[in-house]
């Protein structure tokens, strides 16, 4: 079965940090969803230990949204 990056983000941020289903948004910055710097390290080293892509912290913060985030993990899943 393949890694649906998308799908996995919501399932973490629902079971491992408590976040309502319905307040996640792909196209909000993070900032509008209280989405701290150390939260997203932790969501990338979740999703780092299950598919072997690693993202550094620049590049999560420079993605600004959730969208930005899949962007740049299908890139360097893709290198």
């Amino acid at each position: 079965m393949a890694f649906d990056i998308r799908t996995r983000v919501v399932e973490v941020l629902v079971d491992d940090f408590g976040v309502p289903r319905d307040e996640i948004s792909f196209t909000a910055p993070y900032d509008q969803l209280s989405f701290d710097s150390l939260m997203l390290l932790e969501l990338a080293l979740i999703l780092k230990a299950e598919s072997g892509v690693a993202l550094s912290e620049k590049e999560i913060g420079d993605a600004a949204t959730l969208d930005g985030f899949v962007d740049v993990f299908l890139q360097r899943s893709a290198a």
